[in-house]
């Protein structure tokens, strides 16, 4: 996700490099757990809640999720996955936090496969793009105009049988339809750092993410307001 300055180099390091990356995560071990599950990032250390398959993932200033450093199999990309098991139908959203590095990307995916990585991903490049990601082809299933996401603004992405739809705060901006994911797989995000020099750089302020419920025709997702709600004792989707 880029905020400014969209040059022709970064855009380009982005599409090619969001995602190539098939490396085992840090933990193999997928269990039940909430559903929805919500990720505040307020303490110290990530935790067993998440599998990073490639880069410094960590939590940064302890209000959010970054990147630490360059580093990891293909530097500058750093992928993560909730570490819980979750129906084929599913959604992954997240808050952007404030101080994202304006030359950094930001993506949220569902359904990546544990056998080849690849997922469906959606994010901001210039314009909006949901993107069958991960794998060497990496195809590109959908483009939309639309403003650029800023600090505060929440993106997601929901799989429904073979419709990918993405939104920015609440409202539906690009949708796409693709049959080739149709396993559960896991939600998580994506991040792309490779023109950030200044490190550690935080991404995500909060994170949610799980099975897709019906909800009445009409009804949004949740705004950010309602999902600090729901991170603080409230009742999810």
């Amino acid at each position: 996700m880029s905020f400014s300055g969209r040059s022709r180099h970064v855009a380009v390091a982005f599409l090619i490099g969001l995602g190539t990356v098939s490396a085992s995560p840090t933990t193999d071990k997928v269990r039940a757990g909430p559903d929805p599950a919500v990720d505040t990032f307020e303490r110290q250390a990530l935790g067993s809640n998440w599998a990073i398959h490639n880069g410094d993932l960590g939590i940064v200033d302890g209000r959010a999720l970054g990147v630490l450093s360059k580093s990891g199999r293909m530097l500058g990309l750093g992928i993560a996955t909730w570490n819980a098991t979750f129906a084929a139908d599913q959604f992954s959203e997240a808050v952007i936090a404030p101080g994202i590095d304006p030359k950094s990307f930001a993506q949220v995916f569902v359904r990546r496969r544990s056998r080849d990585a690849q997922r469906y991903g959606f994010h901001w490049s210039g314009q909006w793009q949901i993107k069958r990601d991960g794998g060497f082809a990496a195809p590109v299933l959908a483009t939309a105009a639309g403003p650029t996401p800023t600090p505060g603004d929440t993106i997601r992405i929901e799989a429904a049988g073979s419709v990918i739809r993405g939104f920015h705060n609440g409202v539906e901006v690009i949708r796409a339809n693709d049959s080739v994911l149709t396993e559960p797989g896991q939600p998580g995000v994506a991040l792309n750092v490779v023109a950030v020099t200044v490190f550690p750089t935080p991404f995500f302020k909060m994170w949610r993410g799980g099975s897709l419920k019906p909800r009445r025709l009409g009804t949004p997702p949740l705004d950010p307001a309602r999902m600090a709600w729901v991170a603080h004792g409230g009742k999810g989707q």
